[in-house]
């Protein structure tokens, strides 16, 4: 059985509905991109200066800020995860050992407004990682900015709240794609 994205199954509570179409086109294709070289750039690859598009060099030089400042060693980079138990999936962006000594989640964000279900999807995520036997200090929503800018950044310590959410959310994915329920704890 194909699982759900947390993406797909929060997507119904994201506030894009203002926003024209080809503009969220846009967007979506730039964090794309941008995830990718973040990626790269994770994992050592040489990636020259004139490979990166104009529109996603202040993306880059924000992310290379934070790194330089909070990175001591990657030690997962773009992988997807599965929760069994709940049947969803996940891709994380990356975590991180930081220069704190300390393991954390990270997702990177180009987005300029923040939404509500971001700390939800940072909860799912840090679910699946801890039923794998990953344990966490906390999470880091890095906010790249567009301007090449230090980023801004969400850290976060406690999920529950979170996770409870989240997981009211699955439920109502599964209602109304027919898959199966949870039962109630």
């Amino acid at each position: 059985m194909k699982y759900p994205r947390v993406t797909d199954i929060l997507k119904p509570f994201t506030s894009y509905d203002s926003v024209p179409k080809d503009i969220l086109r846009r967007a979506a294709d730039r964090g794309t991109r941008v995830h990718g070289i973040c990626a790269g750039l994770s994992k050592n690859a040489w990636i020259p200066e004139n490979m990166i598009d104009e529109d996603l060099r202040p993306y880059i030089e924000s992310y290379k800020q934070w790194h330089e400042a909070q990175v001591d060693s990657y030690e997962i980079i773009e992988e997807r995860y599965h929760s069994d138990d709940l049947e969803y999936t996940g891709q994380i962006d990356s975590v991180i050992m930081a220069k704190d000594g300390k393991r954390y989640l990270v997702d990177y964000k180009t987005s300029v407004s923040k939404q509500k279900t971001y700390p939800l999807q940072m909860a799912a995520y840090r679910n699946l990682l801890e039923e794998t036997g990953i344990q966490l200090h906390g999470s880091m929503l890095v906010y790249l900015s567009r301007n090449g800018d230090f980023p801004n950044i969400d850290t976060a310590y406690d999920h529950k709240e979170y996770f409870k959410i989240f997981t009211s959310a699955l439920d109502c994915y599964n209602y109304f794609h027919k898959r199966k329920t949870r039962k109630n704890d």
